[in-house]
């Protein structure tokens, strides 16, 4: 038996005997022809996000002390070298002049460990002095050496603190965070275990950086280079432009969705985005250029296609003829199986034909065989589809009634999904508690019982 006729089998059941019906909607048929063309057609991805510096440094004082002055503000926009915050400098001062005056004493201490240990090796040669004194001369001559070098660190950290109460800024930026005041004691960032006070914080916004979280399903279509639209709430007729840099290793699930963070790169040259906007992503993960392709609402699955056949008034016997007499452009079994169906226009009404399908967006799919540039295909409206999917699940449901299925348990029979929300699907059976029952059926929960007694009866 044929392959095709095999997938049709079990709608051939459903429809069997109901053929008839269809002269009842002639004047339902819903339907438009479109002519096959070409067309470019770009695949993005769409994710969301949040704008942030792609370079930000954290500001801190090596000094410790009083703010004596602060000549910049929140968003000031930063040379390389400019001044950023004056710490009073009395307590460095002091502890500058400490630490020469202990080098000083470093110095001193070791000289006189140097002699020292000249006139105990001298006394040791001429057999005047033990081996344990001169051991005891060298060990001290070591240590003024230790101390000498540990005066001297101590000393250059302190010029350095010194020269740190005046702060300059290390790069140009703009300012983003302000932690401290004019007047606020700070700590310093070396000295203290806590790492010190945060003065503030600069990044460069002339590049900035989107997280843009992209789904587990979409992350294979992501790589380094891909070209990105990026869209902000702040400037809806403004269309930035980006460039995906790194899809990031680690997922993130939330209430069990699981996404990758992706890097997207954007040039900030007008210094219109700033960081901690939410914005829209679309990243082009394929682009084809004059192509031939067909509306998406033309195409059917295999197993779907006798619901648009027979809102466009084909019985479902002429709709499976039709299909297998179809030619196939391919010898591939498995681009026969994933072969789609559109219903190309002829002079004798819509017939459906497979077609072979290459990449898709949200409006065109590209033909890769089956149609031809200049052929027309039916487009079947929303209404019609709906139409036709409810008078099957009404037959159906008589059917069902009528014993024209073996049950094959308690439940009855249904043939739609019950969504997550609640809510029926197209052509769908509705929520248990909103179903209608068909005309003549007993409620459900009272067929086969007796009725009850009312009070006084027998």
């Amino acid at each position: 038996m044929n392959k095709k006729l095999l997938l049709l089998a079990p709608a051939l059941l459903l429809l069997a005997g109901c053929a008839g019906d269809n002269a009842e909607t002639d004047n339902e048929i819903t339907w438009q022809a479109f002519a096959v063309s070409r067309q470019d057609i770009v695949v993005t991805v769409s994710a969301t996000g949040m704008l942030e510096p792609l370079r930000s440094v954290e500001i801190k004082s090596k000094a410790s002390g009083e703010i004596l002055d602060m000549p910049i503000e929140l968003g000031d926009k930063i040379r390389e070298g400019q001044l950023l915050v004056r710490v009073e400098p009395r307590n460095v001062r002091n502890d500058h002049a400490q630490a020469e005056a202990g080098l000083v004493v470093a110095k001193t201490r070791l000289s006189i460990a140097e002699k020292q240990r000249a006139r105990s090796q001298t006394l040791y040669d001429e057999g005047y002095l033990s081996e344990e004194a001169l051991e005891s001369s060298l060990l001290e001559h070591a240590n003024a050496i230790s101390a000498e070098v540990s005066a001297r660190t101590t000393l250059d950290n302190a010029e350095e603190r010194l020269e740190d109460t005046e702060i300059l800024a290390p790069m140009h930026g703009t300012v983003i965070v302000k932690d401290v005041e004019k007047g606020q004691i700070i700590s310093s960032a070396t000295s203290q275990v806590t790492g010190g006070t945060t003065l503030l914080t600069m990044a460069k916004l002339d590049t900035l950086q989107v997280r843009a979280m992209v789904d587990e399903t979409d992350i294979g279509k992501i790589k380094s280079g891909l070209s990105a639209e990026i869209t902000v709430d702040a400037y809806p007729r403004e269309l930035f432009q980006g460039e995906v840099l790194k899809v990031e290793p680690q997922a993130i699930t939330v209430q069990n969705v699981t996404t990758f963070p992706v890097l997207v790169r954007i040039v900030n040259e007008r210094g219109l985005l700033l960081p901690g906007m939410n914005v829209e992503v679309e990243i082009q993960t394929n682009y084809k250029q004059d192509v031939l392709a067909v509306p998406l609402e033309a195409l059917r699955t295999q197993r779907d296609y006798l619901v648009a056949a027979g809102a466009m008034g084909l019985e479902a016997e002429d709709a499976v003829q039709k299909f297998e007499m179809a030619p196939v452009d391919t010898d591939d079994p498995r681009e026969q199986a994933r072969a789609s169906i559109a219903f190309r226009v002829e002079g004798d009404g819509p017939s459906p034909i497979p077609v072979g399908v290459g990449i898709s967006n949200w409006d065109y799919a590209e033909v890769l065989w089956g149609l031809a540039e200049g052929d027309s295909v039916a487009l079947t409206l929303s209404s019609g589809l709906l139409m036709q999917q409810e008078r099957w699940q009404s037959r159906m449901q008589s059917w069902s009634n009528m014993g024209g299925f073996k049950k094959t348990d308690e439940k009855k029979t249904t043939t739609g999904t019950k969504p997550s929300n609640g809510k029926p699907e197209a052509g769908g059976k509705k929520p248990e508690g909103g179903s209608k029952k068909p005309e003549g059926a007993k409620p459900e929960g009272e067929q086969g019982k007796r009725p009850a007694k009312t009070e006084g009866g027998h």
